[in-house]
């Protein structure tokens, strides 16, 4: 079986950290399919940022701080619930173990950062592994999150 899953979250951060981690069911694969950021609390040329955005996995401690939401299927009647575990807004970021940096993206805050992987560019990852997909540096001051990643489970 598979299913294509949405992790969404929403939040404010004053901190870098992992904006949505993903953990492989020991059996199953995960596929990143897409990547979703934007925020609601910047508006003028005054206040505008470029944040770092960058995809790894490979972690093997299990960041802190955050949510453990429960993956939405996209599809009600193709399958049941996720084998896989999300966190979202991890103020303390998943950490140890060979982490693999996949992609890196400089982001301006005054627009949304949507990002939808072409096959060649997805990731595969399984048999427990975790991916995140992280804020890598401190806003200057307190904003407000809002995102999704898209995540296929196979097997």
């Amino acid at each position: 079986m598979s299913g294509i899953y949405t992790v969404p979250f929403s939040g404010a951060l004053t901190v870098k950290a992992d904006l949505a981690a993903i953990v492989a069911h020991a059996t199953k694969q995960c596929v990143l399919l897409a990547l979703s950021l934007s925020q609601t609390t910047r508006g003028t040329d005054a206040q505008e940022e470029i944040l770092e955005l960058i995809v790894r996995s490979g972690q093997t401690t299990v960041g802190s701080g955050g949510t453990v939401p429960t993956p939405v299927q996209l599809d009600p009647v193709g399958g049941g619930a996720a084998g896989f575990t999300a966190r979202t807004l991890d103020t303390t970021q998943a950490s140890a173990g060979t982490i693999l940096t996949h992609y890196r993206w400089n982001w301006n805050v005054r627009g949304p950062f949507d990002m939808i992987l072409p096959e060649p560019m997805q990731i595969i990852f399984g048999a427990g592994r975790r991916l995140t997909f992280e804020l890598n540096e401190a806003p200057s001051t307190s904003m407000t999150f809002s995102g999704f990643v898209v995540v296929q489970e196979i097997g």
